[in-house]
């Protein structure tokens, strides 16, 4: 089956929409944070469809890293523009929003489609059509949910980890600050 049968795509505004709108725009690095901290599914997921504006447990897919997440609150009412479309699930009950989004990030067969489908020279991009055109086999809604879930532990474990070395790293630098400023002190020599 292809994506498209289970989703609607809607693509962002391009930069001549862009320049008339007051709202923030959601950015690469809004992306990215979304991406890895923002891996649970929301209960308040849009389905307005034609607009450019996104809400909090709307998936967005980049166009240029090839990944989709799920917009965190800290992004809500943001617009976002055509490096970015928009997938709205078109029915709950045929698919699982987690495993969607292990499907685009993770499959090896999504994976293998995405790249024979890239295009340009110097910039590879994905087209909307291409994206609508993805075949996904679909297990049974019970098999999503295990994977799903299995996959949301792994990205929050991934997030904390990734969180706790970032604290480690800091509290060690100041220690060796500290220490090294000891040592100027002592006339360059640092005790042991």
């Amino acid at each position: 089956m292809k994506l498209k049968e289970l989703v609607s795509v809607e693509s962002g505004l391009n930069s001549r929409e862009i320049k008339g709108k007051f709202a923030e725009l959601y950015s690469i690095s809004d992306f990215k944070s979304d991406l890895k901290s923002n891996f649970k599914e929301k209960t308040i997921r849009s389905f307005r469809k034609n607009s450019s504006v996104l809400h909090e447990g709307d998936i967005v897919m980049s166009l240029q890293e090839f990944k989709v997440a799920i917009v965190s609150s800290k992004n809500d009412g943001k617009i976002f523009s055509q490096r970015y479309i928009k997938l709205i699930p078109k029915d709950l009950s045929k698919i699982k929003v987690s495993y969607l989004l292990f499907l685009i990030n993770e499959s090896v067969d999504i994976k293998k489609q995405i790249n024979s489908l890239l295009e340009g020279s110097v910039l590879k991009l994905l087209k909307m059509k291409n994206v609508e055109n993805i075949d996904i086999q679909l297990p049974s809604m019970e098999y999503q949910k295990q994977i799903g879930k299995y996959y949301q532990l792994l990205k929050e474990k991934e997030y904390l980890t990734e969180k706790k070395m970032s604290i480690l790293r800091g509290l060690s630098i100041e220690y060796l600050n500290n220490l090294n400023k000891k040592g100027e002190m002592n006339y360059g020599r640092v005790k042991k």
